[in-house]
């Protein structure tokens, strides 16, 4: 789909993630955040275009929000979530870097714990305290 990253990247994120489930450490969040961070915009679902307001559902780590890498993977979000998945008029994208303090911002103003990608096919999450450090980690040091 338009503005979609290549199958290329979504691949490795793909397996960022599952080499992060399988062998937690240092390295592999560090080329799973990597990747995801440079992408050129995070998908989110929205209840209302009149309003759109990214939609954010109870895990037991808490409150996420929920965020795509692709359109497709929103669709999946979006019959997951009850959604009409009929409709990309529910997806709203937001560019980067920007998306990094947008999302941030919901955990003052909304009670939100973290940011779930891909879910329910990858589901890789960091709470929203997390993003800027990191982003700010990753821009003065180099990949690990």
């Amino acid at each position: 789909m338009e503005n979609d990253p290549s199958p290329d990247i979504v691949d490795a994120i793909d397996r960022y993630s599952e080499r992060l489930r399988a062998e937690p450490g240092d390295v592999s969040m560090d080329r799973l955040w990597r990747a995801v961070f440079a992408l050129d915009q995070w998908r989110f679902l929205t209840r209302s275009l009149d309003t759109p307001h990214p939609v954010i559902a109870e895990f037991p780590q808490g409150a996420m929000l929920l965020a795509f890498t692709t359109a497709e993977r929103a669709r999946e979000g979006d019959l997951w979530a009850g959604l009409d998945p009929t409709a990309n008029s529910y997806q709203i994208s937001v560019p980067l870097p920007g998306a990094i303090d947008w999302a941030a911002g919901f955990a003052d103003h909304h009670a939100v714990y973290g940011i779930l990608f891909d879910h329910p096919s990858q589901g890789f999450y960091v709470p929203l305290t997390g993003l800027q450090p990191m982003r700010d980690r990753m821009a003065h040091n180099p990949p690990l």
